[in-house]
C-alpha cells in the first residue's frame, strides 16, 4: 500500500512543486473559446457602443467589457464601437482569437 501511495506522490510532485510562474502562465492560458461561446456571450450581453452603466450599474462597453478606468480609456478604439471593434475586445478579454476562418477581423 506504501509502495501505491509513494509511487504517486512521486508522479505528481513535479506538478505541486511548480514555480509560481510556471502556475501563473498555466492559469493564464484557460480553456479554448469556440465560436459558439462567443455568440452566446454576445447574445447575453448585448452590444453597447459607448460606456454605458449595466443593469447593475457598472460602466461596461462593447459585449460586456468592464470599464476599468474613467471613460473607459483603456480601450484602444474610440467611441462609438463598431461591432467588429467590439468583437476584437470581447476576443482580448478573453485572451483567444478563433482561427481566421470564423472571425477574420480578429488578427
Amino acid at each position: 500500500m506504501f509502495a501505491k501511495f509513494a509511487v504517486l506522490s512521486l508522479a505528481i510532485l513535479p506538478s505541486v512543486l511548480s514555480s509560481p510562474i510556471e502556475m501563473e502562465a498555466r492559469a493564464c492560458t484557460g480553456p479554448t473559446i469556440n465560436a459558439a461561446t462567443i455568440a452566446l456571450i454576445k447574445e447575453f450581453e448585448g452590444f453597447v457602443k459607448s460606456p454605458a452603466p449595466d443593469p447593475i450599474g457598472l460602466p461596461t462597453v462593447g459585449y460586456g467589457h468592464l470599464c476599468q478606468t474613467k471613460g473607459c480609456s483603456e480601450v484602444p478604439y474610440e467611441f462609438p464601437l463598431s461591432e467588429a471593434e467590439a468583437t476584437k475586445l470581447l476576443m482580448a478579454d478573453a485572451k483567444v482569437c478563433p482561427s481566421a476562418r470564423s472571425y477574420p477581423s480578429c488578427a
